[in-house]
């Protein structure tokens, strides 16, 4: 690993397994995504809730594995994530519960909530001057939505430039994963990890998200490569197109 921005002392908690480590993808499955839903709501105040729809560009999505994100400039390749060829995808563009301009592209193995991956493209408000401003107030947004969590910093790259990488020992995902405040999981069976990659692109903060299973004999710098190695393939799936 690159050089740490900040350091925490990590906290491995004991905790429930994040679905994708619990369930398999069906072995008949041939689509390159096996459901996709447009997420009406998604309420992340007080009592959490969503609710979804069938997407109306399903059937088109399943055939040309591509979700094109509206006038974003963005798409989501879904052939190029063939680990989430068994999940459901739900969309949900120009969301303002932040008072910022969000768009999700999320990921649940089961169908409904838990979320345990995801990209989000945040259009950044003008009072943010530039990238580094942008990267600050990320560190500063996510050791909030933490907790009693620990998170770690560290430069990486993505495909978009240089960004920056956090990692929470423990983290699971949740129905508003992943820009509200961080789960963990409760019960002893088995532990969690989770990994996010922000970066700037022009006026857009994109963030990578993934909740991965930690196996109990897996120490704690595997544990992180592992993850990392996931999120190098997952940060592929999220391509610019022209407007």
């Amino acid at each position: 690993m690159k050089g740490f921005i900040s350091i925490a002392a990590w906290l491995v908690l004991p905790l429930t397994s994040p679905s994708w480590a619990t369930e398999s993808a069906p072995l008949a499955e041939t689509l390159p995504i096996h459901n996709v839903v447009d997420l009406a709501i998604q309420k992340c105040d007080g009592m959490a809730a969503t609710l979804s729809n069938v997407h109306q560009e399903r059937a088109e999505i399943q055939r040309s594995g591509l979700i094109v994100l509206g006038e974003l400039g963005y798409q989501v390749n879904l052939m190029q994530i063939p680990d989430f060829r068994g999940w459901t995808a739900a969309i949900r563009l120009h969301d303002r519960s932040r008072e910022v301009d969000d768009s999700y592209v999320l990921f649940t193995r089961t169908g409904t909530s838990p979320f345990d991956a995801g990209y989000v493209i945040t259009r950044l408000p003008d009072e943010v001057a530039n990238a580094e401003h942008a990267l600050q107030i990320v560190m500063q947004l996510q050791q909030k939505n933490a907790g009693t969590g620990k998170v770690s910093f560290v430069h990486t790259e993505t495909p978009f430039g240089q960004g920056l990488e956090m990692v929470v020992g423990g983290r699971v995902g949740s129905m508003c994963f992943p820009t509200s405040h961080f789960r963990y999981a409760k019960t002893p069976q088995a532990g969690s990890i989770g990994i996010s990659r922000f970066v700037v692109r022009g006026k857009d903060l994109i963030e990578y998200a993934l909740v991965l299973p930690w196996p109990e004999a897996m120490p704690q710098v595997d544990a992180i490569q592992s993850a990392q190695s996931r999120m190098n393939v997952f940060q592929r799936g999220l391509q610019s197109v022209a407007k």
